[in-house]
C-alpha cells in the first residue's frame, strides 16, 4: 500500500475514536500488512508456515491520540444483569425511532409504552417461574409455605425496586440518566399489579382441559399452563402493535415516503425485544432446571422425580418420564425459529430487489460486500414492504411448529429438541455467566454498542448508555490541546459519537473526519427524528471542516449530508478488499489529514488553500 508524503506539522494533534467492537487501544492504528520490507524484495520467512512477518501500520509525523471507549463499556455489557436487561435496551432504542424531528407521534408512543409494560409483566412472570422451577424439586413438606406467592412477590419487588432506585440515584447524580418519574412508577406499578393478579388468580391451580393444559394428566385433573399462554399472548399483542406501526408508517408516507421506515423498524424492534426476552429467559430457566435436577439426584431427592406441589402459581407438575407435558422447555426454540425465519425472509427480499450477492458476501468477495452496501443503502425502500411479509411468514412457521409439537407428540422428536435446548442452555451459561465463547459475546456486545447509544428513557430497566460519558471524555481530551490544531477522526460508531458532540458543543477550531460512517445509511434512516437536515447542518457549522471518507465495499459507510464526501478506492493497487476496516491507514485519508493546514491569523482555512479540495496519495 502506497504511503503518503510525510508533512510535519508539530502543532497538529489527531484524535481517533473507534467504532463498535471489543477493541484495544492499538486497533485505531490499523492492521499490520504482511509482506516484504521493501518493494520488489522477497518476504522473510515466506515459506515458514509457523512464522509471519508484517510491516507495522503507518504512524503519522504529528501526534496521534487514541480514544478507547469499548473496553470501559464492556465492564457494563459483560455482566449478567446487562444480558438480562437486553430486551429492555432494545425497546429503549425503538423509542428513538421517531419519524419527525423534535417529537414522537402517538402512533409510536402508545404501542411503545404498551410493549414496555408487557416486557415488565413478562420479566416479573419469568422471575417467578425461575424460582418456582427450583422450588418444584423439593417436596412440599421440606419447603412448606405458599412459595408461589413468595416467588411472584419477590420477583415483582426486585424489578420495582430496581426501577425506583435507579431513578432516585439518577436524580442525585449531576447529569444522571433515567426515564421520567412517571415511567419509573408506571413500571413499578405494572410489576406489582402482575404479582397481585397472579397471586389472586393462581392460574396453575385452575382446572382447564383445553389448550394449553398438561396433557399427561387425566382430562378431569388438567390445569392451566399459564406461562406458555402468557408468552403467546404477549407476542401476538406486540405483533398487532407492530402492524399498527407499519400502517401508520404508510399513512405518514403519503406526505413523506422516508417516514415509513422508522415506524416499521420500531415495530420490528419491539417484536424482537419481546421474542428475545422469552427466548433468553427461557434458556436461563432451562439451565436452572437442569442444574436443579442433577442436584436433586445427587442428594437422592426424589431421584429426578418431581413431587406434586399445590402452592405454585406458574410451574405445575412435570412428569419426568415424558417430554410431552412441559412446553416451557421448548419456548426458546420457538423464539429462535421466529427470529431466524424473519431474518431469512428479509435476506431473500433483499436478494429479489438488489440481485444476487448473498453467496459472495458469505465468501467475503468484493461483489458480496458491494451487494451488502447497496442493500443497506436501500433499506428505506426494502423494509416497509418486506417487514409485514417477513413477520407473517415467521408467525406462520413458528405457529406451525407449535401446532406440530402439540399434535405429533413424538417422543423421539421431543428428545432431539430437548437435547438442542440443553446445548443452547449450556451455551447461555457459558456466555452470560461463565463469560466464555468470545465470538458470541462479541456479537451481543456489538448490538449492545448500537442500542447503548441511547440514554434510558422509555424503560427504567434498560441498560445504561455510554454516550454521555464517552462524549465527556472526548471533550476533555480536546480541551487538553488548547492552542493546537485538532483533527477529530471518528470511524463507524465513533463517527456518530463525534458528530453528536459537535452538533451540540460546536468547536470552530476543530477539523472533523468521519470514515465508514453509518450517519446516513443507518441513523438518518432509522432515527430520522434525531438525525435530520438540521442535525447535519449543525455538525458542519460546529466544526472548521468536515470530510467524510467512504467505500462502495463498506456495508454501512456512505456519503453523508453537509460533509465533503470522498469515495475511496477499494481494493487499492491490487491489495485486499478493506470494506469497513483500516480507514486509519488508507493513504488518501492519511494524506488529507497530513496536509490539512492550520487556520492562519487572517482566518483562512483549508477551503481557501489551492488544490486542497482533493489530493491523491503520493
Amino acid at each position: 500500500m502506497a504511503q503518503p508524503e510525510k508533512v510535519e506539522i508539530p502543532e497538529k494533534v489527531e484524535i481517533r475514536v473507534h467504532g463498535i467492537g471489543d477493541y484495544g487501544f492499538f486497533h485505531a492504528l490499523g492492521d499490520p500488512v504482511v509482506g516484504p520490507p521493501y518493494p520488489g524484495t522477497p518476504t522473510p520467512a515466506g515459506d515458514n508456515a509457523l512464522v509471519a512477518v508484517a510491516n507495522a501500520p503507518y504512524l503519522p509525523r504529528h501526534r496521534v491520540r487514541l480514544v478507547n471507549w469499548s473496553r470501559a463499556n464492556r465492564r457494563n455489557t459483560r455482566r449478567l444483569a446487562w444480558y438480562l436487561a437486553f430486551s429492555f435496551t432494545l425497546l429503549n432504542m425503538a423509542g428513538a425511532m421517531a419519524p419527525e424531528p423534535g417529537r414522537r407521534t402517538r402512533w409510536l408512543s402508545v404501542p411503545l409504552h404498551i410493549t414496555a409494560v408487557l416486557l415488565t409483566v413478562g420479566a416479573t412472570a419469568w422471575g417467578a417461574v425461575m424460582l418456582e422451577t427450583v422450588v418444584s424439586f423439593f417436596p412440599q413438606s421440606a419447603l412448606p409455605g405458599d412459595w408461589g406467592a413468595v416467588s411472584i412477590g419477590l420477583s415483582a419487588a426486585v424489578l420495582a425496586g430496581i426501577a425506583i432506585v435507579r431513578r432516585i440515584r439518577a436524580s442525585l447524580r449531576p447529569g444522571g440518566e433515567a426515564p421520567p418519574w412517571a415511567v419509573a412508577v408506571l413500571h413499578a406499578a405494572a410489576a406489582a399489579a402482575a404479582a397481585i393478579a397472579l397471586a389472586l388468580t393462581r392460574p396453575g391451580s385452575l382446572q382447564y382441559a383445553a389448550w394449553p393444559s398438561y396433557s399427561s394428566e387425566p382430562a378431569a385433573d388438567r390445569r392451566f399452563d399459564a406461562m406458555p399462554a402468557l408468552v403467546v399472548a404477549t407476542v401476538l399483542v406486540v405483533l398487532i402493535l407492530s402492524a399498527v406501526l407499519v400502517v401508520a408508517g404508510f399513512a405518514a408516507g403519503r406526505r413523506d415516503p422516508a417516514a415509513r421506515t422508522p415506524l416499521a423498524a420500531a415495530g420490528a424492534v419491539m417484536v424482537a425485544a419481546v421474542v428475545v426476552q422469552h427466548a433468553v429467559l427461557g434458556l436461563i430457566r432451562a439451565a436452572l432446571e437442569i442444574a436443579a435436577s442433577f442436584t436433586a439426584a445427587l442428594f437422592s431427592m426424589n431421584s429426578f422425580r418431581r413431587p406434586h406441589r399445590t402452592d405454585l402459581l406458574l410451574v405445575i407438575y412435570d412428569d419426568p418420564t415424558t417430554l410431552t407435558d412441559n412446553r416451557l422447555d421448548f419456548l426458546p426454540l420457538h423464539g429462535m425459529l421466529f427470529l431466524l425465519v424473519l431474518l431469512a425472509v428479509l435476506l431473500l427480499s433483499a436478494r429479489r430487489r438488489f440481485g444476487p450477492g448473498l453467496l459472495g458476501l458469505l465468501h467475503g468477495t468484493r461483489a458480496g460486500k458491494v451487494w451488502l452496501h447497496r442493500t443497506i443503502e436501500g433499506l428505506p425502500l426494502l423494509l416497509p414492504a418486506a417487514l409485514p411479509v417477513a413477520g407473517t411468514v415467521s408467525l406462520l412457521i413458528a405457529g406451525g411448529a407449535i401446532y406440530g409439537l402439540e399434535t405429533t407428540r413424538s417422543e423421539l422428536l421431543l428428545a432431539v429438541l430437548m437435547l438442542v435446548v440443553t446445548v443452547l442452555a449450556s451455551v447461555a451459561v457459558l456466555t452470560f455467566i461463565a463469560k466464555q465463547l468470545q465470538p458470541l459475546r462479541e456479537l451481543v456486545g456489538r448490538i449492545g454498542d448500537i442500542a447503548g447509544f441511547w440514554p434510558v428513557r422509555d424503560h427504567p430497566l434498560a441498560g445504561s448508555s455510554y454516550r454521555r460519558p464517552v462524549i465527556d471524555g472526548i471533550q476533555e481530551e480536546i480541551s487538553v490541546h488548547d492552542g493546537r490544531q485538532v483533527v477529530l477522526v471518528g470511524h463507524s460508531q465513533g463517527s456518530v459519537i463525534c458528530a453528536w458532540l459537535l452538533a451540540r458543543q460546536p468547536d470552530p477550531r476543530l477539523d472533523l473526519v468521519t470514515c465508514g460512517s453509518p450517519l446516513a445509511s443507518l441513523y438518518r434512516t432509522f432515527f430520522r427524528g434525531r438525525f435530520d437536515d438540521a442535525f447535519f447542518d449543525a455538525v458542519r457549522a460546529g466544526s472548521r471542516t468536515w470530510r467524510n471518507d467512504w467505500r462502495p465495499t463498506d456495508p454501512v459507510g456512505t456519503a453523508v449530508p453537509a460533509a465533503v464526501n470522498e469515495e475511496l478506492p477499494d481494493p487499492e493497487n491490487g491489495g485486499p478488499v478493506q470494506g469497513h476496516g483500516n480507514y486509519w491507514i488508507d493513504p488518501v485519508q492519511l494524506d488529507y489529514i497530513a496536509r490539512l493546514p492550520p487556520e492562519d491569523p487572517e482566518g483562512h482555512g483549508p477551503q481557501d488553500t489551492p488544490g486542497f479540495a482533493r489530493m491523491d496519495a503520493k
